[in-house]
């Protein structure tokens, strides 16, 4: 990281979704099976800690993005791990502000997308405003827009 490079943290309220599972997974298999009492099948806890991890794993993913903006690149971590190779400002072709789409036609809300060539390959690259803010993805804009 050069001294040009900032950092973005993913935002504390993207964890609302993680959230909204734990809570439906507890109000909606745990508490009826307390509720009710006696033993529990063995593919009913199966199933409620597979539902309680995603929930608690979609808590938690938000505390390990990050976006790097540096001078002319914008790259995306994921617990230390690159998820977004460096997006150079030279390799875009097509840069857009709008909804992304993903998960099968869900919207998931507004945020940067576009294309890049990379060694005569196109590649398709969204960024989400969601998870960072709408700060850091004008920054981001901002950065892959400039004239070099």
């Amino acid at each position: 990281m050069t001294e040009n490079t900032i950092m973005y943290k993913a935002r504390k309220s993207s964890m609302v979704a993680g959230l909204f599972v734990f809570i439906l997974v507890f109000l909606g298999f745990i508490l009826p099976l307390l509720i009710e009492g006696g033993p529990i099948e063995a593919r009913k806890v199966v199933g409620i800690i597979i539902l309680g991890s995603v929930g608690i794993v979609l808590m938690i993913a938000p505390l390990g993005s990050r976006l790097e903006i540096g001078e002319d690149y914008v790259r995306t971590y994921f617990f230390g791990f690159t998820t977004t190779p460096k997006i150079y400002r030279s390799n875009i072709r097509v840069l857009e502000y709008g909804n992304i789409i993903h998960f099968g036609g869900l919207n998931y809300g507004k945020g940067l997308k576009g294309w890049e060539m990379v060694n005569g390959k196109r590649k398709y690259f969204s960024i989400g405003e969601n998870i960072y803010g709408k700060e850091a993805i004008s920054h981001a804009r901002r950065v892959l827009e400039q004239k070099s």
